[in-house]
Order: structure tokens, then sequence, then C-alpha cells
């Protein structure tokens, strides 16, 4: 059976003035590196495409970073992190009152999955007698309000986005997917009414267009 120690937190990185990073050891310094980089186009994304920035939920929220800027743009973060110790720094690292961490992956159904890797990029299966973690639904939250989804859930994002449907219909939040570009997921997105918006390093950057026939695709 799959061991995930609780390791003390040994790098510490400057990020948005708080000098507060952690994350675990392994050799997975140019990740953390590659993360921060990452986030000035995702937050330039959501001032842009976005007039309110109430809620966002987030999927494959790590160790915490873009859940720690998120936190500074809007009143509620749902962070969902399933990896046992991806999540134990998540919360080390995240420690506001209005950032829900969820220690959970997100899927189309509510079922139990397990992890494949136990470090950047680990991904879900089905269950197993290994590691088991519980898969839940977007919409098994009833949300009220939701302004803004994130997903960068190694290869699940298609069946997360199928357990928010009625989120989706109902919200039409932005959308910033990895994987984003994928066939299976414009099949998806663009018969509800969404339209590509830009490509960022790993997202592709999704919005509710129905009614703008001129918003071009990427």
């Amino acid at each position: 059976m799959n061991e995930f120690k609780l390791i003390a937190p040994v790098i510490r990185d400057n990020f948005n003035g708080q000098n507060e990073w952690h994350y675990t050891p392994g050799g997975q310094d140019w990740t953390w590196g590659a993360l921060i980089g990452d986030w000035p186009p995702i937050k330039a994304a959501i001032e842009k495409h976005t007039t309110q920035q109430r809620v966002i939920i987030t999927g494959g929220a790590h160790v915490g970073l873009y859940a720690h800027g998120y936190a500074g743009m809007f009143k509620r973060v749902y962070a969902f992190e399933p990896h046992p110790l991806h999540f134990y720094c998540l919360v080390g690292n995240v420690q506001f009152n209005h950032v829900i961490k969820i220690q959970a992956g997100l899927g189309e159904e509510a079922s139990f999955g397990a992890m494949v890797g136990d470090s950047v990029g680990a991904s879900m299966s089905v269950a197993n007698e290994d590691v088991f973690i519980p898969i839940i639904p977007i919409d098994a939250f009833h949300f009220t309000d939701v302004d803004v989804i994130q997903l960068d859930v190694e290869g699940y994002e298609l069946r997360a986005l199928k357990g928010a449907i009625h989120t989706i219909t109902e919200f039409k939040p932005l959308l910033i997917l990895e994987n984003g570009h994928h066939q299976e997921i414009v099949d998806f997105l663009t018969p509800i009414g969404y339209t590509a918006q830009e490509r960022l390093t790993w997202d592709t950057v999704w919005k509710y267009t129905k009614d703008d026939a001129t918003t071009p695709q990427v």
C-alpha cells in the first residue's frame, strides 16, 4: 500500500509579497518556479474576461500557490486537492477563512478513486486497494454563485465538467482548463454556448458567448 508521508516544509519562495510558500523535497523545484511564472497570465485572463469576482472553484489546487492568489481576488475560494501530501501543503500555505479547502477530486459523479503517482502530476484512477480518495461532482454542492471554474486535474477535466453541467449552465462561469483545447472539451463546451478565448501557457480560457457570434475561436 502506498504511503504518503507528511514532510515538513523545506522550500520557501516569494510570491505576491508573501514569503511563506513551501513545498516538499523530491526534486520538484523546477515545477514550483514554473507555477510562479504561470500565475500572471491566469490572473490577467480572469481580470480581462470577468465582471464579477465573487466565487472561484479551483480543482487540482496542488500546494496552494494559485489558491493564495485567488484569495486576494475573490470573496470565496473553493480549493479541491485530492493528493494527501499536496493537500497538507495547501492547508499550510493558504490560511484564510474565505478559502475552503477540500481533500477530494472532481468528477462526473460521486465515487472513490485512487492516486496514481505521488508527486507533481499525480492523477486519479478508478478505485482500488491503494489510497482511496473521494471524487465529488461540483453540482453536488449546489453553489449559489460561481464566476470562475479553473481545472488542472491531469486529464480529468471532461469528467469534472460533466459533473458541473448544472452549475455551468446556470451561472455561465469563465472556465480556465488545462487540456482545454482537446477535441473532447471543444465538443462538450461549444454546444452549450462557450467559445475559446485564448491559450495560456498550459491552459485554455473559455467564455460563454452564445449571443456573441463575432467572438473568435482559438
